[in-house]
């Protein structure tokens, strides 16, 4: 059985689920169910496949796209894992983008964002010469990666010459919070408080610098006292 067959077979099951409410999609024709799988995955919404379900298909023509685009949803709900498999292996769309954002460069975040519409690109193209079966939406990912592309160049070109911009505007807003923050504390504590405030900060250092001894991180990334001997 091919890949295909066995994905119709699953949707058509999917569409008329034993104890559910039964709807439009239920008695859709094999291909016109691959269809709405297809819009799906490509990432149309369930409002613009009803409309194009009633205007092209004639579904309930005399019911409101809001009243058609419901079953579209329910299918959806049905299919989830179909339409956003899991990914394994080496895939770039296998792991979190997000997980380490912190971490990442907005020039790092960019180009892993580009990886992860290029693998969906190759995915949909592939399904399409499979299948024969057109995603509707390919040439809008498409353009969307060009253009994400020339955002990154750009992006590139500028950190070569200023640093990250978006990075030192995020440190920036930063700073002025903990300045705000700083500045009201020391209006609140008043004279009085801000000199106890600084004897208590210079009796800390004075007890840090006895206490203190110099550490670096050694090749292993950990930190180690220095030998002042050597």
């Amino acid at each position: 059985m091919s890949t295909k067959e066995d994905l119709v077979n699953q949707l058509k099951k999917a569409s008329c689920v034993r104890g559910k409410q039964r709807t439009w999609v239920s008695d859709l024709s094999e291909e016109k169910l691959y269809e709405v799988y297809s819009r799906l995955r490509s990432g149309e919404s369930s409002r613009s496949i009803a409309r194009h379900a009633q205007e092209v298909w004639g579904v309930n023509p005399a019911s409101s796209i809001h009243s058609i685009s419901q079953g579209v949803t329910k299918f959806s709900r049905r299919i989830s894992q179909l339409i956003n498999p899991p990914h394994v292996g080496n895939d770039p769309i296998g792991s979190n983008p997000y997980l380490e954002l912190n971490e990442e460069t907005t020039l790092e975040r960019m180009e892993r964002m580009s990886q992860d519409i290029e693998a969906r690109i190759n995915r949909m193209m592939k399904e399409e010469q499979e299948t024969g079966i057109k995603f509707p939406h390919l040439n809008r990912d498409v353009q969307a990666l060009a253009s994400l592309r020339k955002s990154i160049i750009k992006q590139r070109d500028w950190e070569i010459l200023h640093g990250d911009s978006i990075e030192a505007q995020k440190n920036k807003v930063i700073e002025d919070r903990i300045k705000r923050k700083f500045d009201g504390l020391l209006e609140y504590l008043g004279d009085d408080g801000q000199k106890r405030l600084i004897c208590m900060m210079n009796n800390f250092l004075e007890m840090v610098d006895k206490i203190a001894v110099p550490m670096e991180f050694n090749a292993k990334g950990e930190f180690v006292v220095v030998d002042e001997k050597n």
